[in-house]
């Protein structure tokens, strides 16, 4: 059952995604390694406005911090970089994936794993807010990109 509504769900806001508005698609957080209190959640925001949105800030259930990271090639090595926040231009869409932009979710304040559900607030300019839930997946191979 909660397989269904999870489809469903999951329809709703990708037809819901070619209407006028800011729209989330909800990814996924990568279960933490061992011994390790941080991972990644990645998302799409996609900006079917007229107008630039700006992601300022974004709050996770089960985590102390969350905050918005990038990551860059600097040097001929990748380095992960907090920002300030996000912009999401006008008609376009961006997407948190690992390897390029994330939530970087740290200190966990219970155990994460596999099949958990970690609900975030996504807080954007204008005094919008969007909230979403990611489901938790082992990723094996990803032990770089949080």
């Amino acid at each position: 059952m909660r397989k269904i509504l999870f489809c469903l769900y999951c329809a709703t806001v990708i037809f819901n995604c070619k209407g006028k508005g800011l729209h989330v698609v909800p990814g996924f957080v990568k279960v933490p390694s061992a011994g390790v209190n941080l991972t990644g959640g990645f998302l799409e925001i996609h900006n079917n406005t007229d107008i630039d949105q700006i992601l300022i800030s974004a709050n996770c259930e089960k985590f102390n911090v969350t905050e918005i990271h990038e990551m860059i090639l600097e040097e001929n090595m990748m380095k992960m970089r907090k920002m300030t926040s996000l912009k999401i231009k006008a008609g376009e869409t961006v997407k948190l994936q690992p390897g390029g932009y994330h939530l970087m979710l740290i200190n966990n304040t219970a155990e994460i794993k596999s099949g958990d559900t970690i609900s975030c607030a996504l807080n954007f300019n204008e005094n919008v807010k969007i909230n979403i839930d990611l489901p938790v997946k082992n990723l094996p191979g990803h032990h770089a990109e949080h």
